[in-house]
């Protein structure tokens, strides 16, 4: 494996990890679990929570991991919240499917965001 994202935060790491997996791309977080140390021991560039995924995914995770350091369109999720059509939940724009039910969020509308 190898190291192609360090974090300041583990929420951070686990956001870059989310867009991989988006992708299809296997990443593994290391490092969140010293969180609770934070303060008590120094932390460097190599202690704190980093993404590594499988050498054969290095460039193309590489080019996810820049996008969303530049705010391209890997950076932003979809935040037009909607309704569940089956049991009616009201539900933030990331989610795919409905927590309550486990409903698939319907197919956005041409036109319509989301």
């Amino acid at each position: 494996m190898q190291r192609i994202y360090g974090a300041r935060y583990t929420t951070a790491a686990y956001l870059v990890r989310g867009l991989l997996a988006a992708e299809d791309f296997p990443g593994v977080v290391q490092g969140s679990a010293l969180d609770g140390a934070r303060g008590d021991i120094p932390f460097t560039a190599a202690s704190l929570p980093s993404v590594w995924v499988n050498e054969t995914d290095v460039e193309r995770a590489t080019q996810i991991v820049d996008e969303f350091r530049r705010g391209g369109p890997a950076a932003t999720l979809p935040q037009v919240p909607w309704t569940c059509p089956n049991c009616g939940e009201m539900l933030e724009g990331q989610f795919t499917s409905c927590w309550k039910c486990g409903t698939e969020k319907p197919a956005a509308e041409p036109g319509e965001g989301g």
